[in-house]
Parts: structure tokens; sequence; C-alpha cells
């Protein structure tokens, strides 16, 4: 995946691993995952801070310590798997169905959302040791 902003990327990826002490920099790399902002809220009313990640594509999870980042952002990459396995099944339709398309162009689909989900699913087996470690 080529990244919009790269250091920027990596800026948040490194703050996440200081904060919570989880590397998972090789499983993020060439993943559909990019980070776009990070950024602190404060609660005025209750005055609790929690965190906001937002993402390249405007989604974003919000969380407050290390065991609500973990739970969030699984969600989030589940719900990512979820959505590439669908654009897998629209194009196996469209090739099902007759309709005219450019097999080179599905081909690259194909690899794109299978190189997606791969490293998603590493991420995702990376994050349930984190959690698994936290619970021992």
């Amino acid at each position: 995946m080529i990244l919009k902003n790269e250091k920027l990327h990596k800026e948040i990826y490194e703050k996440i691993s200081s904060m919570y002490g989880i590397k998972f920099k090789a499983q993020l790399k060439d993943s559909p995952i990019e980070f776009y902002k990070f950024s602190t809220l404060n609660d005025i009313i209750s005055d609790k801070e929690s965190y906001l990640i937002i993402f390249a594509n405007k989604e974003s999870i919000k969380f407050r310590n290390k065991s609500e980042f973990l739970k969030e952002f699984m969600n989030y990459i589940y719900c990512k798997i979820l959505e590439l396995e669908n654009q897998f099944n629209e194009l196996n339709n469209r090739e099902y169905n007759g309709m005219k398309y450019d097999k080179n162009n599905i081909f690259m689909q194909h690899e794109e959302i299978g190189n997606g989900q791969y490293k998603l699913n590493q991420i995702l087996k990376k994050f349930e040791t984190f959690k698994n470690k936290k619970q021992d």
C-alpha cells in the first residue's frame, strides 16, 4: 500500500507503541491501515481524558487506555477484514454473472484484497497475543 503521509503515519505508530509498549510495525507494513491523526480529547464535565485515532479513510477509534485501545483497534481491523471479504465477493459475482471486465484489473484487485486480508489477519493475531498477555 502506498501511504499518503508516511512520515505522519510512522510518528503516530511510534507514539502508540511507546505509550502502550506494543510493537506491530512489521504487521502494519504494507497493510491497508494508515494512521492520519492522533489526538487527545478532554471531557470538560467529567474531566476524563481519552484519545482519538483517525485513519486516512476518515474512520476513527476512541479509547482511554491500553485495554480499550486493543479492543477498539481489533474491532476496527475485524471490520476492515469483512469489508475486504465483501469486495472479494463482489468481484467474484461480477465474474460469475458474466459482466464485462478487464482480467488483469480483476487479478490485481484480487491480489490487493488478498494481501490486505493477510496483513490485517497478521495484525489481528498480534493483537490477540497482546490481549492474552495482559490477561495473564
